[in-house]
């Protein structure tokens, strides 16, 4: 490996990981210390703050700067910051839409031909309308915009397994300091969540983004926990099933588990059990009437046998929507001339 390549390598190593020590970037170089020790050398000379840990082993560490070095992407990571920068324009972080349209410009008019293609259409799916978070009122489900500095401390702990303190704002507006040992920052549902396990409670919990506020930093750092059962999604998507919503709906459906998923999966979190080889119940609810209704109709249509039962507010308005639908379709007779 020349030069130019090892400090490459050596720079994506060392923006990869918070800190790394001598001897775990001499193995992975496959260098002497003293070679190590003239590459930091060169990469600070062209304007890469590195700092030097102490320690048994010691070590380095990329530190932030006065001004943003040059960074370097392998292919799959260009792809996926411009396709993500292209999306900026549905994004609840705050003011992020015009810096994202600039730093696109810069990434394509450096981003070799090779890849174009490859992030038009990464980007093109993206903004399906599929996979936009809509709501059943057709309003994006982004309610609450983000601040990019929480989401960032967030991200940025999460990858160094540092536990993290913050104020919390829960369900009901009541406001705690948590503490907490962050897992993985996901989306899911329209909303933005941190996935950690807090140590005052001594259990995994979600925390909503926009709800969060004052992140800072312990300076301690904790070897990773092992995850929620099935991952953060699955945790994620279980916790929100069985939250307090005003309007839930309990389904008992002859169908397949698949089909279940496919007709509502992405729609809003369910638990869904299987009760023998023909039928599974679906569990669901929200605190919007109209979202619960559409992923029940939704269900429904598949045009499998059924039963229903749910919040007094959800029946009284399935009923009145059916009569109002039986209303305004045409008789028999005229529909077989």
């Amino acid at each position: 490996m020349d030069v130019t390549d090892r400090s490459l390598a050596l720079l994506a190593l060392l923006a990869a990981r918070s800190a790394w020590t001598g001897a775990e970037l001499t193995e992975r170089l496959d260098v002497t210390p003293r070679t190590l020790r003239r590459d930091i050398a060169r990469l600070r000379v062209i304007g890469y703050r590195i700092d030097s840990t102490t320690g048994t082993a010691g070590g380095y560490r990329l530190a932030a700067g006065t001004r943003l070095p040059p960074l370097v992407f392998d292919d799959e990571e260009a792809v996926a910051i411009a396709a993500l920068l292209g999306q900026a324009e549905a994004s609840p972080i705050e003011g992020i839409e015009i810096a994202a349209v600039r730093a696109l410009g810069k990434l394509e008019q450096v981003l070799p031909r090779r890849l174009r293609g490859r992030v038009a259409a990464v980007a093109a799916v993206a903004r399906t309308p599929a996979s936009s978070p809509v709501g059943a009122t057709g309003v994006r489900r982004w309610q609450a915009p983000i601040d990019s500095e929480v989401l960032a401390r967030l991200a940025l702990a999460s990858r160094d397994g540092e536990v993290i303190g913050f104020d919390y704002r829960d369900r009901a507006g009541r406001a705690t300091r948590r503490r907490v040992e962050p897992h993985r920052v996901i989306t899911g549902f329209g909303w933005w969540y941190l996935i950690g396990f807090d140590l005052d409670r001594a259990d995994w919990r979600t925390f909503r983004l926009d709800r969060i506020d004052r992140p800072a930093g312990t300076g301690q750092t904790v070897p990773p926990r092992p995850p929620p059962e099935g991952g953060a999604q699955a945790y994620l998507s279980r916790t929100l099933a069985g939250a307090p919503y005003r309007h839930r709906v309990m389904i008992i459906i002859a169908t397949t588990e698949e089909e279940i998923r496919s007709r509502v999966g992405f729609l809003l979190p369910s638990r869904i059990s299987r009760l023998d080889d023909q039928r599974h119940q679906v569990d669901f609810g929200a605190d919007d009437l109209g979202d619960v209704l559409t992923v029940a109709l939704a269900l429904i249509s598949l045009g499998r046998s059924y039963e229903l039962d749910g919040t007094p507010e959800l029946i009284t308005t399935l009923r009145q929507s059916a009569a109002t639908l039986a209303d305004h379709l045409p008789p028999e007779a005229s529909r077989d001339r």
